[in-house]
């Protein structure tokens, strides 16, 4: 997942930095970073990401509707 993308996600979510980081049990550097591109999501946290990703297209489908 690209940094942009990470980014993207939280936005959509409607999440602050410290939202996102507290859901996905990390610290807000760690996400900070990881949208920056400074680090990588471990592969957990990817697939925490993705689960969050679903959530959103089912956020904007519902909006858009």
């Amino acid at each position: 997942m690209a940094p942009k993308d990470i980014r993207a996600l939280r936005k959509a979510l409607g999440l602050t930095l410290q939202q996102m980081a507290t859901k996905l049990g990390v610290s807000i550097s760690t996400q900070e970073r990881w949208e920056l591109g400074v680090s990588k999501p471990s592969p957990r946290a990817l697939a925490d990401r993705h689960g969050l990703r679903d959530k959103a297209a089912r956020i904007q489908r519902s909006q858009s509707a």
